[in-house]
């Protein structure tokens, strides 16, 4: 297990998507009440192939990502909800594709608070744990 891709997969995402036009909070996990807020967790790893001399091993890493989304102003006009979060998820696919991970999922979610529209994404990737690389 390369636990330093995710790392790396992490601040990159982060980086991106605070630089967004809706400049979502970008974390680990749920915290706080700074919205837009985005969560990007490993939430499964597993060895997926081994050499027989175990040198080189290959994981299957998944990822979830959640993005919680209020109504916003910006410039003076009023986006609902929906938009904002779909517009999220639509940078969140093409950076997670260009890292070299498959979109397993994406839907809503239902979320307590009904002033927040949500976002699941799920998406995984094999990797090559001694290289760092995804597949």
């Amino acid at each position: 297990m390369n636990t330093q891709v995710h790392e790396d997969i992490f601040i990159a995402y982060k980086r991106l998507m605070e630089s967004t036009q809706y400049q979502p909070v970008v974390l680990k996990k749920a915290n706080g009440s700074n919205y837009p807020l985005i969560t990007l967790e490993m939430i499964d790893n597993s060895l997926d192939t081994i050499s027989t001399d175990r040198s080189v091993t290959y994981s299957k890493s998944d990822y979830e990502v959640n993005i919680y989304a209020p109504d916003i102003e910006l410039d003076g006009v009023s986006i609902e909800n929906v938009m904002v979060a779909w517009s999220l998820a639509d940078e969140t696919d093409k950076f997670m594709i260009a890292a070299g991970l498959h979109r397993i999922s994406c839907r809503p979610t239902p979320n307590i608070d009904k002033d927040l529209y949500r976002i699941t994404m799920r998406f995984n990737a094999k990797q090559d744990d001694y290289r760092g690389r995804l597949y």
